[in-house]
């Protein structure tokens, strides 16, 4: 059996999160519960359970305090928190945190992380695989989000929300990965969809504009010229003359 501890100094998240995860995986069981780091660093010395779950906001001792405390040991961390805020993210990942969920949590979600726990007990890997390997897999999601509403009025954080993850964590996570911030892949992403309408249908400029994103056409057109290096127009009658 996997085993797994919790922390968390709200009653019902702790108790809800405990009876949850056997019912995720049946080759998990929740070894002990603890309401804030100091009880739960007592009981994690002598139970080594090989995942942790710990809230980021307790009282006595923090997670981050705790994640502190646990490096030595040859367990796994992932922080819950409904604060919603980068930094805490960023420095539980600079602690070894294998991932960083937000309340309330999704059983999708545990169980992926339960899933990739067991993997590397299987088959050890470095923590970092562990991190980075979803890290790409939430980009990837975020990717495929985006070029399914990429028409629409789509923010960053629009982006976000929908795998689930801090706006501000998000936009690292996705440079880190895609070598370009979120919003200069939108643009690329837009213009290009607007080229392949210029070339392969007769609709009006502003009609491929609002259709590639962009209900504003005069600010279309100056972004699509930034990038291109002409006008829509221009590159209209560039790409007919090159049909002929």
């Amino acid at each position: 059996m996997y085993q797994a501890f919790v922390i968390d100094d709200e009653p019902k998240v702790r108790k809800g999160l405990s009876k949850l995860i056997p019912q995720l995986d049946e080759e998990w069981e929740v070894v002990g519960e603890a309401e804030n780091g100091v009880e739960g660093l007592k009981q994690i010395e002598q139970l080594r359970p090989h995942l942790v779950f710990t809230d980021i906001r307790m009282p006595m001792m923090d997670g981050l305090d705790l994640l502190h405390a646990l490096q030595t040991y040859p367990l796994q961390v992932v922080i819950l928190t409904g604060y919603g805020q980068f930094e805490y993210a960023q420095a539980a990942l600079k602690l070894a945190a294998i991932d960083y969920l937000l309340k309330p949590t999704k059983p999708q979600e545990i169980f992926e992380v339960l899933s990739r726990v067991k993997k590397t007990q299987q088959n050890p890997q470095p923590i970092d695989w562990l991190k980075s390997t979803h890290q790409e897999s939430k980009v990837q999601i975020a990717l495929e989000y985006i070029h399914e509403y990429y028409k629409q009025d789509l923010s960053l954080e629009d982006c976000a929300a929908s795998i689930q993850m801090n706006p501000s964590y998000f936009s690292y996570v996705f440079k880190q990965e895609m070598g370009v911030n979120f919003i200069d892949y939108l643009t690329h992403l837009r213009i290009e969809k607007a080229k392949e309408l210029m070339e392969s249908t007769n609709q009006h400029l502003y009609e491929i504009s609002q259709q590639v994103g962009y209900s504003d056409h005069k600010y279309f057109s100056r972004i699509f010229k930034r990038i291109v290096g002409v006008t829509p127009s221009g590159y209209r009658s560039f790409s007919n003359r090159g049909e002929r």
